[in-house]
């Protein structure tokens, strides 16, 4: 009995090592199959104003610009893949697709062609009160729903304080300003509204 349980001990410590591998292989391979993933939808998306860009003059996208969007693109959708790896809830998933969808378009769009007026714009500036409520909200609730959820809600509350600031001092036309900030404050709502239904699940 002493041999075969000796016997075994060398086998059982094998068996140990071998799942010990796997499950290395395993969770390198998690992250080479995202970095794939992502990279190939980024080149995706890049290849519609590629091809605008030879057949039409109308888009003039510089190297910069492409640079600019495809780090853009690339870092939220490895955001995304990130925060939900472990979750199974699509309220959840949804509402962190919508927010980080939101939070491209509003980058995009301050810094290509300015919400107020032009780029050029300093008013703009205010805008980034909403990329600060939004990152350092995600980070200080360690991005769970439930937070995410409040971070959003702000960022709607900030976003409404910097619509009726500029309508107030008449920094564009009244109609462009309530569509472009009522656009924005209608998507982080939602997202929010999404995650905070995930989390009360």
């Amino acid at each position: 009995m002493q041999r075969s349980e000796e016997n075994l001990e060398p086998s059982m410590k094998m068996s140990a090592s071998t799942k010990q591998n796997n499950n290395s292989v395993s969770s390198l391979r998690k992250p080479i199959k995202d970095f794939v993933t992502v990279g190939s939808g980024t080149a995706l998306i890049l290849l519609v104003p590629f091809t605008a860009n030879s057949l039409s003059d109308e888009v003039t996208w510089s190297g910069g610009d492409f640079f600019f969007a495809g780090i853009l693109l690339f870092m939220s959708g490895t955001t995304y893949r990130l925060l939900v790896r472990q979750e199974r809830q699509t309220h959840h998933r949804a509402g962190i697709a919508l927010a980080l969808l939101s939070t491209v378009i509003l980058i995009w769009t301050h810094f290509a062609v300015g919400l107020i007026g032009t780029e050029d714009n300093p008013a703009n500036l205010m805008y980034l009160a909403v990329l600060a409520v939004l990152i350092v909200g995600g980070v200080k609730s360690h991005f769970n729903p439930r937070g995410l959820a409040i971070t959003l809600f702000a960022s709607v509350a900030v976003q409404s304080v910097i619509t009726l600031i500029a309508l107030a001092n008449q920094l564009d036309s009244a109609s462009q300003l309530l569509m472009v900030n009522g656009l924005f404050i209608i998507l982080f709502g939602l997202a929010g509204a999404l995650l905070r239904c995930g989390a009360s699940r």
